[in-house]
């Protein structure tokens, strides 16, 4: 009897629940031929969250073990990742409020701490001064106080600020859907916490 082709592509990361029981489609992608062969597959269990928030791993080769020692009449051909890294945390119901007052509070501590580090950048570079020199050079005229200046420099800065981090100001698809810089070093911040945490779950099982 020919064996039944299955193909599994192992995700990188799952969030799961505490105390809750992984299943292989919350962790990997299933493809076969056979449809019922396929969600039996999905739905074999495969090992339990811990009981606490936490992190946890899984290896590949374990994924194809639990799914043989269910159903040894299966050709496993695996892809993706050689390990998934699950993250996780009990189930929180979201308070709009309180998001809501979170997100305020960020946005304001962003603001005013953006606004001290211009300010203090513009201190560090005598600000006030170059737009004396400036203004004198172009109209020929001194003054300590060239709002021409000051004003169109403030308005500048904040649609540059805009302009770099947003995609807004474009009618393209592709191009709105773009990461900004930001989003660019979150992503890279969470690559490099999951790789590190990944790594030390790994260094505490073999000691």
């Amino acid at each position: 009897m020919d064996k039944a082709k299955v193909y599994l592509f192992v995700k990188p990361k799952a969030a799961l629940e505490t105390n809750y029981s992984i299943t292989v489609k919350d962790i990997a992608e299933v493809y076969c031929n056979d449809k019922d062969i396929k969600s039996e597959v999905e739905n074999y269990i495969v090992s339990k969250t811990k009981k606490v928030e936490n992190w946890m791993s899984i290896s590949s080769i374990y994924i194809i073990e639990q799914i043989l020692d269910k159903d040894p009449n299966l050709d496993i051909e695996i892809t993706g990742e050689n390990e998934v890294l699950i993250e996780i945390k009990d189930k929180v119901k979201i308070n709009k409020l309180l998001q809501a007052l979170k997100v305020t509070s960020i946005f304001i501590l962003l603001f005013f701490g953006a606004g001290i580090t211009i300010t203090n950048f513009h201190t560090d570079v005598e600000m006030d001064t170059s737009m004396e020199i400036i203004y004198e050079t172009l109209t020929g005229k001194h003054d300590s106080n060239p709002l021409v200046l000051n004003v169109s420099y403030s308005i500048g800065l904040g649609l540059g600020v805009i302009i770099f981090f947003n995609r807004i100001l474009t009618k393209n698809l592709r191009r709105k859907k773009e990461p900004g810089p930001m989003e660019i070093e979150l992503f890279n911040y969470d690559k490099e916490m999951e790789d590190y945490i990944l790594n030390d779950i790994n260094k505490s099982d073999k000691e």
